[in-house]
């Protein structure tokens, strides 16, 4: 009789946490269409990986009611890992919004994953402005865009193929004729 105890006392163990987890999940999203959109982050963060799928849909369907609240959105899909997170930056990279775009190419630079280099090399095409970084020099400010953000993450995954010196266009010629030629395309599968 104990043996049969075991099992379903462990499945209604894991009903009750996949249960709790999507209560969570559920104030979570209420919370970042408020004011209150970083108690809403910080449940998130949380769960971890299994929140991005809704948190994604949230951020796609309902960008206008969570306002600011979307870049933090972004920034924790972006931080995660696994399956979630890989299904994510194919809509990430080819939404509207160009700080989503210029950011999936920024986080596939900093996880280093040669698997989403053509994700890459299509945002090389992208030549808007996604973010201002503040200088401490007389000039101010300087705006980095999505191109430019593309060519640091590639020059990440590929260090040797093209010199860190040549200026921001010529590169961006040569990345694509890499990829054209299939000497990058090749290394990505």
């Amino acid at each position: 009789m104990k043996l049969f105890l075991i099992p379903i006392l462990m499945f209604s163990t894991y009903s009750l946490k996949a249960e709790s987890t999507n209560v969570r999940l559920s104030e979570a999203l209420a919370m970042l269409k408020t004011t209150d959109f970083r108690a809403g982050l910080k449940i998130l963060r949380e769960i971890g990986d299994p929140a991005v799928p809704a948190a994604l849909e949230l951020l796609l369907t309902e960008r206008e009611t969570i306002g600011a609240a979307r870049i933090f959105v972004c920034d924790f899909i972006l931080s995660t890992n696994g399956p979630e997170f890989e299904k994510a930056l194919p809509i990430l990279a080819m939404d509207q919004d160009t700080y989503f775009r210029g950011m999936t190419a920024r986080a596939i630079g900093i996880k280093g994953n040669r698997k989403f280099t053509n994700i890459l090399i299509d945002l090389l095409q992208d030549r808007r402005e996604f973010l201002k970084e503040e200088w401490t020099d007389p000039a101010g400010e300087r705006s980095i865009s999505v191109q430019e953000t593309s060519e640091e993450s590639l020059a990440k995954l590929y260090p040797k193929k093209v010199k860190k010196e040549l200026p921001l266009t010529e590169k961006v010629k040569r990345w694509l004729d890499l990829w054209d030629k299939n000497k990058l395309s090749d290394h990505h599968k």
